[in-house]
């Protein structure tokens, strides 16, 4: 995800072959999640069986909660960075008691930029668990 102020942002899916540019929704809003969007657009073969099939699910949760409170501030990114629908599979992604140790999965930071303010805001773990430690970001 590249963003620019004012307004200015993309997702750039990129495979072996292929480059695909994604923009922001007609509101503005612009998630991403650890899958293609469009694996056919980069020429890209997955496997049948998806080993992340959660997601999907929560790309959708996230651009859902997003798009359902814009104007959106701060604070609601950083209560859909929290979510919990879907648990353990959720937003915030906790360990899942069935998926084999190796394959366990949990959502171990945060980050919200702010490029209006020109501020950085990190949790150091789980964002329902660990607090957002806010930094400024400097101009150069």
């Amino acid at each position: 995800l590249i963003a620019q102020t004012p307004d200015q942002a993309v997702d750039i899916e990129t495979a072996p072959f292929s480059v695909r540019d994604v923009y922001p929704s007609d509101r503005g809003i612009l998630v991403h999640s650890n899958h293609f969007l469009d694996p056919q657009k980069l020429q890209v073969i997955e496997p049948a069986i998806d080993p992340r099939p959660h997601s999907y699910t929560r790309l959708t949760r996230l651009e859902a909660v997003l798009e359902a409170c814009v104007p959106v501030s701060i604070g609601a990114v950083q209560t859909a960075l929290a979510d919990h629908d879907g648990y353990p599979d959720s937003v915030c992604r906790h360990v899942h008691p069935d998926d084999p140790p190796a394959e366990r999965c949990v959502t171990v930071a945060s980050a919200i930029m702010d490029l209006d303010q020109r501020s950085l805001r990190l949790s150091d773990g789980q964002p329902c668990s660990q607090p957002y430690v806010e930094y400024s970001i400097p101009t150069y």
